[in-house]
């Protein structure tokens, strides 16, 4: 890759990233929302972005879980984040359950499930109701 394609590369990630941040602030200030943005580059570089200014923000991963009713979690190839204008051409695809460590697959409909919630990233004393251990 020449080093003038490189550069515009860099260029849009800079200004992609901070279309974010701003999208991001402009939530949190018209909906009254608390926001955490985190963005891990490929070459391993995190951008945070942060609506409050608290140690408990943003929560663990074990308290997103844990909380009721149970969070929203989305993955690129979700069908409410296509982009209708780009149908087709999309970078993303639906990955196996064999190959990503966050999807999982049920038999009978081969619908890809958010994250399954393990006894392991909860905090002492939960437990998992029943209701969650049957989608595993």
């Amino acid at each position: 890759m020449s080093p003038e394609i490189r550069r515009k590369l860099r260029a849009q990630e800079r200004k992609r990233k901070l279309g974010l941040r701003k999208k991001a602030k402009e939530f949190s200030l018209k909906c009254k929302a608390d926001v955490a943005l985190i963005i891990r580059t490929r070459s391993g570089n995190y951008s945070v972005y942060l609506s409050k200014d608290d140690a408990s923000w943003p929560p663990s991963l074990a308290e997103i879980v844990s909380c009721y009713p149970l969070p929203e979690i989305t993955f690129p190839w979700d069908p409410s984040l296509r982009d209708p204008k780009s149908e087709g051409s999309s970078t993303h695809t639906e990955p196996s359950a064999q190959t990503h460590p966050y999807a999982s697959r049920t038999p009978e409909s081969g619908t890809v499930l958010p994250p399954l919630i393990t006894e392991s990233i909860l905090p002492a004393g939960w437990a998992i109701s029943k209701s969650l251990q049957d989608r595993g």
